[in-house]
């Protein structure tokens, strides 16, 4: 029944405004607690939520990965490690800032729940940002009808050849319909 309740929970939209963080304490029991069932409906409804003090040690983030559901292996293997590098081929190995975006734009599908995870920041700032890209996108079409549309009835080429013998790419708008006109993604990627 469950899964029946998640079909009708109401996505919330939200701006800067929003002072519910959606942060949850990690603890050994989690997995059997109400509180994991908890963050997930506020992940379906905020389409984020932040956990503290999850294990770091030996990869427990996929433990806690499998714990949601299935890891998709990608070409960067079951996890993806995020430092900076000299000459890096990709912003991910860099200490630059990020606009907001949406990652892997060229997959398709693309991730359905990805998780950022800290085990070591050695740097001063590190600060994250998240946008409601439904929210901005429900802004867009009230403002100005004819942009929606350029983007959700015209394809962009997203495109990843960041290592050898990789390249991804998709065509896709970058507001994507369902056949009844309801939103179900966005890909927003200036560097891909």
């Amino acid at each position: 029944s469950n899964i029946n309740e998640i079909k009708f929970i109401k996505k919330i939209k939200w701006d800067s405004s929003l002072d519910n963080f959606n942060n949850f304490d990690f603890d050994e029991n989690i997995f059997e607690d109400k509180k994991m069932y908890e963050a997930l409906i506020d992940f379906y409804k905020f389409g984020f939520v932040i956990f503290k003090n999850v294990p770091t040690k030996n990869n427990f983030i996929v433990n806690f990965a499998n714990s949601i559901g299935s890891i998709r292996r990608t070409n960067f293997g079951e996890f993806f490690n995020v430092k900076s590098k000299p000459n890096p081929n990709d912003l991910a190995y860099t200490s630059l800032s990020l606009a907001p975006h949406t990652d892997n734009p060229y997959r398709d599908p693309v991730p359905t729940l990805q998780i950022l995870y800290c085990l070591e920041n050695s740097a001063k700032g590190g600060e994250n940002m998240v946008v409601d890209g439904f929210s901005a996108i429900q802004k867009l079409k009230n403002e100005n009808l004819e942009f929606f549309n350029v983007l959700s009835d015209y394809c962009a080429k997203f495109e990843y050849s960041g290592e050898e013998g990789v390249k991804l790419s998709t065509r896709k708008p970058i507001i994507e319909l369902a056949p009844d006109g309801e939103l179900i993604g966005i890909r927003f990627n200036n560097r891909s």
